[in-house]
């Protein structure tokens, strides 16, 4: 599958939204909606663009198959984030587009990101409970 990685663009704002629930399973058959304040954070495409940076992959098509946000320390959507580093939290991927190097791309350019800001590392929200770091078990994290 051929795609790219870039910044989004505010106009795809409600799109991105609508392809995180959809990367997290919430649209899938059997699938639910999240709580009202899970629910908000998914479709807030503009303010995890505006605490951040906003990454979507772009199938050749111009549709859109997955997106990540990366944060610096500090800001509000920053859930893990210390000192000196910067989370990439929020990582979702259509299912029709999963085991193709989406994730990793996203992933990789979040920390060539955060290596601009000059943090010392990223952090990955794995979200509560999902897994446990392996530098820190007091964090819900992985440190790449």
């Amino acid at each position: 599958m051929t795609f790219i990685v870039r910044r989004a663009r505010p106009d795809e704002y409600k799109n991105i939204g609508q392809l995180t629930l959809a990367g997290f399973g919430h649209l899938e058959p059997g699938g639910s909606l999240p709580d009202e304040e899970r629910l908000a954070l998914l479709l807030d495409s503009q303010g995890r663009d505006e605490q951040g940076v906003l990454l979507v992959a772009e199938g050749t098509d111009g549709g859109l198959l997955g997106t990540a946000s990366i944060f610096p320390h500090g800001v509000p959507y920053a859930r893990q984030a210390r000192e000196g580093e910067a989370e990439l939290r929020l990582l979702a991927v259509l299912p029709a587009a999963r085991k193709q190097g989406l994730g990793a791309a996203l992933l990789e350019e979040g920390a060539n990101i955060a290596a601009e800001w000059g943090a010392e590392r990223l952090v990955l929200d794995t979200g509560r409970g999902a897994r446990r770091g392996a530098n820190d078990e007091s964090r819900d994290t992985a440190v790449v």
